[in-house]
């Protein structure tokens, strides 16, 4: 155990000096009724920060430093159509590493076996992890915002360790309102003898993350390594899918693209989301405009934060926005283009919308549907690796825009193939009219 006294439950700066109660042998730092133990006295830099970076009031108390540097760890600001603009290149798996903190044992715990996270306290990580103690992260919530970690890094480091703890609940909470749990990357069972002790982020994955990523780096050159801090919602009865929307939502608004994993966790089963999660999935590789161009195959259904945040709410609009009715064959063309076209021109808000307005041009046009995607998804298969590269190359000038570039050589390419297709149609039914 060491001759040092360890304390399991320290206030978030990570001294156990101050608002502490003891309750056996176990240290405690408890919430009084303004949350005192809650905020950080900076000075110097750290004033400077917390000056900086003061979120909106929740509850009548304002969050500030660190916490408030990106409010909630998936918040990012949106354009007006709910477009983050933000690429699957810009995010990272989380990956814990248990080995970045010093595991510590709790001399003052009597019993280990017998102990028990409480609400109402804050909990040492470092010392939780000695007690076999594990970090988890919901399935829908396992990406890092690299350039959201790199700035918790820097506050981390300005503030000389957290400002504030991290919101965790068992994974047995999170099982049992139908989370998906992972540890490492591998999903939880349901039937796992620890989920208890497996700690899921509700809150705070970005600041776990840059502990990690400083104290590696700590580690390596031989330096003091800075601790996080945890705790358990104050409301036992909160619904998990509940205190996820609000916990989010509250500190600072999510991004469009964000209240698609509310929609996703609602309970409601009448309504197919099937398009809703794969809207969500590709927004991270083409943004959230493209992504519901490309689903909905209609310029009028890209959805705001505003109409999103009606459709977690209220299971009319959630059917409107969940309407299927062209996602089969804007699914089939994002598909196709992604592999013909890349990432790079199917991601741009100009390519779906000229294959929404060359669809509708040929439904005027009398085609039936059928015909009309096996025209779209012809094109695309012929287009010559040659072909693409130009329209990639493409750069604005002073008389056209990049898009204007770009639409022009997309209807100059379905011009000349469909006129070649013409031909061929013309002579085989001439060869077939000689026989």
């Amino acid at each position: 155990m060491g001759t040092k006294k360890e304390s399991l439950n320290q206030t978030q700066n990570g001294s156990n000096e101050n608002n502490q109660t003891s309750a056996g042998n176990t240290t405690e730092t408890m919430f009084n009724e303004n949350n005192s133990t809650m905020e950080k006295n900076l000075n110097g830099e750290d004033a400077k920060q917390q000056s900086e970076m003061t979120a909106p009031e929740t509850n009548g108390t304002q969050q500030t430093g660190e916490a408030a540097s990106s409010g909630s760890d998936l918040a990012s600001s949106a354009d007006a159509n709910g477009d983050s603009g933000e690429r699957e290149e810009d995010y990272s798996d989380f990956d814990f590493d248990s080995e970045a903190f010093e595991e510590k044992n709790a001399a003052e715990v009597e019993d280990i076996k017998s102990f028990k996270l409480d609400r109402k306290k804050i909990y040492t990580l470092s010392i939780l992890l000695g007690l076999g103690y594990e970090i988890g992260l919901l399935g829908i919530n396992r990406k890092i915002n690299k350039n959201a970690l790199a700035k918790k890094v820097q506050s981390i480091k300005t503030s000389k360790g957290l400002i504030s703890p991290v919101l965790v609940v068992t994974a047995k909470k999170c099982i049992e309102h139908g989370l998906e749990v992972y540890v490492k990357g591998k999903k939880v069972n349901a039937d796992a003898s620890n989920l208890e002790k497996i700690l899921v982020i509700i809150d705070g994955q970005h600041r776990i993350q840059a502990i990690n990523t400083i104290n590696k780096k700590q580690k390596k050159d031989g330096n003091q390594l800075y601790d996080a801090y945890v705790y358990l919602p104050l409301n036992e009865d909160i619904d998990i899918k509940t205190l996820l929307r609000e916990t989010n939502v509250a500190t600072q608004p999510w991004k469009g693209g964000d209240y698609l994993v509310s929609i996703l966790m609602s309970d409601d089963e009448n309504i197919n989301k099937d398009m809703i999660s794969w809207v969500h999935t590709i927004s991270g590789k083409c943004g959230d405009t493209a992504a519901w161009l490309w689903a909905t195959m209609d310029k009028s259904r890209v959805y705001s934060k505003a109409k999103l945040i009606e459709a977690s709410k209220k299971p009319e609009v959630l059917k409107d926005v969940a309407n299927t009715r062209c996602f089969k064959e804007g699914k089939a063309l994002y598909e196709k283009a992604t592999i013909t076209l890349s990432e790079d021109l199917t991601k741009l808000k100009v390519v779906p919308t000229w294959f929404i307005d060359k669809k509708a041009e040929l439904i005027d046009a009398d085609y039936p549907m059928s015909k009309i995607m096996d025209m779209l998804l012809d094109f695309i298969d012929n287009l010559a690796p040659i072909e693409v590269n130009h329209i990639k190359g493409l750069k604005k000038d002073e008389n056209f825009s990049k898009d204007a570039k770009i639409r022009k050589a997309l209807d100059d390419l379905w011009a000349e193939k469909n006129k070649a297709n013409s031909k061929k149609t013309s002579n085989v039914s001439k060869s077939s009219a000689k026989k």
